[in-house]
């Protein structure tokens, strides 16, 4: 069976070696000639298609592809793919094995407006969020808004698309008011939502799988520990732990979305100002550490491999704890350059790197990914050092 993943990132890479490690060869494709998971020896071939935010030519490359594609299994890696899979799911599945929700369930996942009054529903607790459509909205929460504020997208891929992060922060009121008016130019949903205090190591998440049957096959708890950038960005080192209360409240969660199926991973922030924890987002597929979570025991690409290739449940109910991500790139770049922010000792950044851990990329069995990661990325990472500017993230 012919598996089309699509992306070739750091996130694409984990799908590739994790289906890889099973015998299984992947198609990836990508748009930029930066993406490395091209160049793995799990890779059968590779294609350049239309940009991913493309949903319409994306779609017509796939139909275009049918003949010699015909039932492949098709595995979108982030929000764009899976939007653009979901909003064409009728067409596309009548040529392949297309593993997602239907349009209105992602939209559950994608629109986080939509996520927290989920979450208001289920009993789970989240940070004080405002949903304004003009500048006149705010004004009438001025009273209750406590500087400094997050300004969010409520669908992540388009803000990022056009500001190349995921969120502005506003210290004051003029603050908030010029970068909504940003935001809103750009033709953006966005929320206003309260930053919870806590270092990194306050954020847990779940990861799972749901299969079509709507059973849970697996789950695995992962902890944040530095992020890039520092606090309001992707995790850089994480760890598998166990943490029940994490679980539970996922599964609290999972109940009010009884049309989800696939792969997902609700991220939470331990708030110590009650001691509770507090929804930050949830993501109806795969994480960027799914190299992690196979390492552990976990491997979810090949679950849901199984599940709608094979009609297999392969059931996980143990993993290993304490085993360490490192995202080498990001992590050396910001540990370096950035540690004022952090306050991390010089034991606690080389704790990772001593202990049983993964890394991203770096692998000897399977070299070039990394090799061509770090050739095609010298000037970024050069002007990262000389220019301080912390925009890494190459994933």
């Amino acid at each position: 069976m012919k598996v089309i993943i699509l992306e070739g990132n750091t996130l694409g890479y984990g799908f590739v070696r994790s289906l890889g490690i099973m015998n299984i060869r992947s198609t990836v494709l990508y748009n930029s000639r930066t993406e490395m998971a091209r160049m793995s020896k799990y890779v059968e071939e590779s294609f350049k298609c239309p940009a991913f935010s493309d949903y319409y030519n994306l779609s017509r490359f796939l139909i275009n592809k049918k003949g010699i594609w015909k039932g492949a299994l098709l595995l979108p890696t982030n929000d764009p793919q899976i939007e653009c899979l979901a909003k064409y799911k009728e067409e596309l599945s009548k040529h392949f094995i297309v593993p997602i929700p239907d349009y209105q369930t992602v939209k559950l996942f994608l629109d986080k407006k939509e996520t927290y009054t989920i979450a208001g529903k289920a009993g789970i607790q989240y940070p004080f969020t405002i949903y304004p459509e003009y500048i006149s909205d705010v004004k009438k929460h001025y009273n209750k808004i406590n500087y400094p504020v997050m300004i969010k997208p409520r669908e992540r891929h388009k803000f990022y698309n056009i500001f190349g992060r995921k969120l502005f922060i506003a210290n004051n009121k003029k603050e908030l008011i010029n970068k909504l008016g940003i935001c809103f130019t750009g033709n953006l949903n966005v929320m206003i939502t309260e930053i919870i205090p806590g270092p990194d190591t306050n954020l847990y998440s779940y990861n799972f799988y749901i299969d079509r049957n709507r059973k849970e096959l697996a789950g695995i708890c992962q902890q944040k520990l530095r992020q890039a950038p520092p606090n309001f960005g992707v995790g850089r080192v994480t760890k598998t732990v166990a943490n029940q209360e994490i679980v539970k409240l996922s599964t609290q969660l999972l109940k009010y979305l009884p049309g989800f199926y696939g792969s997902g991973n609700i991220e939470f922030k331990l708030d110590l100002r009650d001691n509770t924890y507090k929804l930050m987002e949830m993501n109806g597929r795969p994480i960027l550490q799914n190299r992690l979570f196979t390492k552990a025991g976990v491997n979810f690409p090949y679950i849901l491999y199984q599940d709608w290739v094979n009609n297999e449940s392969v059931k996980t109910s143990n993993y290993t704890k304490e085993l360490y991500w490192i995202n080498l790139c990001d992590d050396l770049c910001y540990s370096l350059f950035n540690q004022a922010n952090e306050n991390y000792n010089i034991s606690e950044y080389l704790k990772p790197y001593i202990k049983n851990s993964i890394f991203a990329l770096e692998s000897i069995s399977d070299p070039m990914p990394m090799v061509y990661f770090w050739v095609s990325n010298i000037a970024k990472i050069y002007n990262f050092v000389v220019n301080k500017e912390y925009k890494m993230n190459f994933y």
